[in-house]
């Protein structure tokens, strides 16, 4: 027998901060809302892998920064040590709060909060688990992810999200990428203690971004000792099981012949994020438009192509 469809003046699919700002807009003036969501928690990117936990990492590093700084204004702090892992659980245990609050408001409010991942079958219909769920108005905000690249092992490294996942502290990391993510992960495991090497396509660091910016912030951290390898091409990474640094990271550099490589504990990947579209069968919707880089076009009122339809946030191009 086939599933019953459930009828929704508004369907969001993607619970993040564009989504969940919408269903709950939409919701307050009267509309019957359901939020899809598949990760299984509220917030999206920002809140869960992104903004908020990197914020708490952020400031653990500037804190043992000033501790370091002390001796400087005469306040002998003594010795101290860092716990990766008690960070760690303090940060997590902070988000779910957070991933709570979110689920609160949005019942609150009368929205419905689907779990699961949304497939479309129609411009007004799409599919979740077993559920159909039907609505005149579907917003796409389901964000985006980051790229592991097509290499030779590159499944050893971790990215963005794995980062969050560490559960102790890596000891000799390479960060392969040079933009705003990257940087910023490389100054975090820096100013915490990690032995730490920047790997970049070309001479310069945040590319797009004013040139005195990467000029001043490449200057500032080879001062505090982050290493540099610029004009490099990533060619795979070998996994040596049982070594104190596991992780054999190769590459080429342009004008030099042969490979280069070095052993690490973790190489994260920081290389671009592309948008979660994936999942939804967009093929179901004959009139989308795709751009090159994979992101859905619309307009300057985030409409489509497709009438009803609409996107914004990370997905959206």
């Amino acid at each position: 027998m086939a599933p019953i469809a459930r009828l929704f003046d508004f369907i969001v699919i993607g619970g993040g901060s564009g989504g969940l700002a919408c269903a709950r807009r939409a919701a307050s003036y009267g509309a019957k809302v359901a939020v899809v969501e598949g990760s299984g928690r509220l917030g999206g990117t920002c809140v869960n892998v992104g903004c908020v936990p990197k914020k708490v990492m952020f400031n653990g590093a500037s804190i043992v920064e000033a501790l370091e700084d002390a001796k400087h204004y005469g306040i002998n702090v003594g010795s101290h040590t860092f716990d990766w892992g008690f960070l760690k659980q303090a940060r997590d245990g902070y988000v779910k709060r957070l991933n709570g609050i979110y689920a609160t408001n949005v019942a609150k409010e009368n929205v419905e909060y689907v779990d699961g991942e949304a497939s479309f079958i129609s411009s007004t219909e799409i599919r979740v688990n077993d559920a159909i769920l039907t609505a005149k108005h579907i917003l796409i905000a389901t964000g985006g992810h980051p790229i592991i690249p097509g290499l030779e092992g590159a499944e050893h490294g971790i990215d963005s999200d794995g980062f969050f996942d560490l559960e102790t502290q890596p000891k000799k990391v390479a960060v392969v990428g040079s933009g705003y993510i990257g940087i910023e992960l490389a100054g975090i495991f820096k100013a915490l203690g990690s032995d730490v090497t920047v790997f970049t396509r070309t001479a310069h660091i945040l590319r797009h971004h004013d040139s005195i910016i990467g000029e001043t912030m490449m200057a500032e951290m080879e001062r505090l000792g982050i290493k540099f390898v610029h004009n490099m091409s990533a060619r795979g990474i070998k996994r040596h099981e049982g070594a104190e640094l596991p992780l054999e990271l190769s590459w080429s550099t342009t004008g030099q012949e042969g490979v280069s490589s070095e052993s690490y504990d973790c190489v994260l990947w920081a290389v671009g994020r592309a948008p979660n579209t994936k999942a939804l069968n967009l093929g179901a919707l004959s009139d989308i438009e795709i751009n090159r880089t994979g992101h859905i076009v619309a307009d300057e009122y985030q409409n489509t192509k497709v009438p009803g339809v609409y996107t914004l946030g990370d997905v959206y191009g």
